[in-house]
């Protein structure tokens, strides 16, 4: 199978962010200045309330941060997706993830969501860029 190559579309201000919670859990301090950062940036972060779920060392059930990654991904009134924290958890999201209509979903999504997207593109054709940055820790 050959790869398509696709670039999700440019945000503009006033874009709504999904942040999503596919790994590990985040301190609520820090998770809502990020929030705040993203407002003063001119976006519109969107927080489904299972995001704060906590289960061992990783942000709730598989199914449900599946669930929310996946809901966020499909929604058209959502722009971007921007994982809160990675880590090894989200693997565990793979095998409940539809790999076509995470391929499907044209949004830009950050690096910590990189598992989902890489076993999706493997699997539906799609290659997938993906946005890297510095943590965001407020000193």
């Amino acid at each position: 199978m050959g790869l398509t190559r696709r670039k999700p579309r440019a945000l503009a201000p006033g874009a709504r962010i999904a942040v999503v919670s596919p790994a590990s859990p985040f301190p609520e301090a820090e998770f809502s200045q990020g929030l705040d950062e993203l407002r003063a940036l001119g976006f519109e972060p969107v927080v489904d309330a299972r995001v704060f779920e906590r289960r061992g060392f990783v942000a709730g059930r598989p199914e449900v941060r599946a669930a929310v990654l996946a809901e966020a991904l499909a929604d058209p009134s959502i722009d971007a997706v921007i994982a809160a924290r990675g880590g090894y958890g989200s693997v565990h999201l793979l095998p409940l993830l539809d790999a076509h209509a995470v391929g499907a979903a044209r949004k830009p999504s950050s690096a910590t969501a990189t598992s989902p997207r890489c076993s999706s593109s493997s699997r539906s054709g799609a290659v997938w860029c993906a946005s890297t940055g510095p943590p965001s820790r407020v000193a």
